[in-house]
This record gives structure tokens, sequence and C-alpha cells, in this order.
């Protein structure tokens, strides 16, 4: 099964549901409540079984570099244990991972509200 991500009203990335559910785990791992607890909420009501889907369409130039910040330190991270712990998941699955990971991750790299 495959789940959409709405980057903007126009571009939307495909990515597989235990890929999304993963993406949404680990970013939602790098934010500390404190610190920006609107996006902690928001992430977790994103998860599948809550029922909303991520969608960066309603963040401003602002929100999105912070947003976009979080899942850059989580794919970073997952990276990182990639390297370190070889035996994480099965190797095929992992790559699968990373590789829709950082499919997502250039397309909101190429977002203009990520320059402004």
């Amino acid at each position: 099964m495959e789940i959409t991500i709405e980057i903007s009203e126009n571009h939307r990335v495909i990515v597989s549901d235990w890929v999304y559910d993963a993406i949404i785990n680990r970013t939602i791992s790098e934010i500390r409540v404190s610190e920006q607890p609107e996006l902690f909420e928001y992430l977790q009501r994103c998860r599948r079984e809550n029922g909303e889907m991520l969608s960066f369409n309603y963040f401003d130039a602002e929100e999105y570099k912070i947003v976009t910040g979080f899942f850059r330190q989580a794919y970073n991270r997952s990276k990182e244990e990639q390297i370190v712990n070889k035996r994480i998941f099965r190797r095929k699955y992992y790559h699968q991972f990373l590789r829709e990971y950082n499919d997502l991750m250039y397309q909101l790299i190429k977002d203009e509200r990520f320059y402004i």
C-alpha cells in the first residue's frame, strides 16, 4: 500500500505505507515537545492510526524550514544507524526505506519555501 505526502498544492510524493510510518515516528522522536508542541501534536495526528495524513501545504516558509529541519535530522540519524549497525532491519528493506526517505527529502528541499 502507498501513502501520498502533499508537499504543496501541485506537488506530492508517494511512499510505501510502512516507510511513511517509520518517517513519521523517526521525525517525532527528533522533536522535543517543549520546543515545538504544535508540530509534535500535528505529527502525532499524522500517524496512520490517527487518520490524518501528512501535508506540508499548510506551512508558511518559516514553519516549512523548521519542519524540514526535523525531517532532515531524522533522515541523517537513519543513515548513521545503517552505517553503525548493519543488522538493523533486513538490508533490502532498509535500503528501500532510505531510498524513499531520500526522495522525500529531495522534494522537500526543492520547494521554494525552503529558500525564502
